[in-house]
């Protein structure tokens, strides 16, 4: 393989990273979370950037329109990802931020074995996104490593706290039934 190609599938595989999985660092606080999604989103075009020109550069004809092709794909994705957002962390002061709404504690008696967090955001009026969460680190500053975790996996005895309420109660979830 030759060093276009090479570089070309590396960018591939970050900008397929980036959009099924995300950023694993989270910043709750302003002007962090700003920074840090401007951040990502200046990564990613320089990725989608050194990917077409080290694409344009591949000898084989039908590796160069695949890589092209796929980085075509990719692109799409990331706009539509970022169309709703992008403008509006540049040019408002309001956006919609994921907040956390539910954090589940598994514990084995001795440690925390897993530490969820269910987070809902405001979309567009009454329209709220909901995802999951699984807390690698937290820093405790507003800064935490963390990957989306799918609610199927969610089984086991759970100590369920509500963070608006405060309200703590003990729960089996089996498959991930709230």
């Amino acid at each position: 393989m030759k060093k276009p190609t090479v570089i070309t599938l590396i960018c591939l595989v970050f900008l397929l990273f980036g959009l099924c999985i995300g950023s694993p660092i989270e910043i709750i606080t302003q002007p962090g979370n700003r920074i840090l999604l401007i951040t990502s989103a200046l990564c990613t075009i320089t990725l989608l950037f050194i990917g077409f020109r080290q694409a344009a550069k591949i000898q084989n004809k039908v590796l160069k329109i695949t890589a092209i092709i796929l980085l075509a794909i990719l692109t799409l994705g990331h706009i539509s990802d970022s169309i709703f957002v992008l403008p509006r962390i540049l040019t408002s002061s309001y956006y919609p931020e994921w907040k956390d709404q539910t954090i589940y504690l598994k514990d084995n008696g001795i440690k925390i074995e897993e530490h969820l967090i269910i987070q809902c955001r405001e979309t567009s009026g009454s329209i709220y996104d909901y995802r999951t969460k699984k807390i690698y680190k937290d820093f405790g500053n507003g800064i935490r490593i963390s990957l989306y975790y799918p609610n199927y996996k969610i089984n086991g005895v759970y100590t369920i706290i509500d963070i608006e309420s405060g309200i703590e109660k003990t729960r089996t979830l089996v498959n991930g039934d709230y």
